[in-house]
């Protein structure tokens, strides 16, 4: 499974993800979908996401075309993510991304802004993938 944060699943929504991921479809944990929604829904409020979401619809968001990005079911997912958040001390919102990439064996997709310098010791012993996209690859898939 290639798993992505709410960054990346943004990107994915406009359409702008085929030179990232080279015909494969992303997820988004759960928690990561609330996030993208409630940052279409307050377009107000001021923030990278809310830029971002700019221009999609939320109707789009909430039934993403699934050759553009999947959902992940949390249901599937709670265990490993509650041993996550309880094992390795991490938000709740790491923890679902990072349950469901070892569950899934899995690939990690992350903006960089929300890979801090707490991720690699969360990661150790996991054998997920994680792929840290930087600015510049950010902005390029959004042109």
């Amino acid at each position: 499974m290639l798993l992505v944060d709410d960054h990346l699943a943004l990107i994915a929504l406009h359409s702008k993800s085929a030179d990232l991921w080279t015909g494969r479809v992303p997820t988004v944990p759960w928690l990561c979908h609330v996030r993208l929604i409630r940052a279409i829904r307050h377009s107000n409020v001021p923030g990278r996401l809310t830029r971002l979401a700019a221009g999609i619809p939320v109707e789009a968001a909430l039934n993403p075309h699934p050759r553009l990005l999947t959902v992940s079911d949390p249901r599937s997912f709670t265990d490993a993510t509650a041993r996550c958040h309880g094992r390795r001390g991490v938000s709740l919102y790491a923890a679902e991304l990072l349950g469901t990439a070892i569950e899934t064996e899995g690939e990690l997709h992350i903006a960089h802004h929300n890979f801090n310098e707490h991720w690699p010791s969360h990661l150790d012993g996991t054998g997920v993938r994680v792929f840290v996209y930087e600015q510049a690859e950010l902005d390029a898939a959004t042109r």
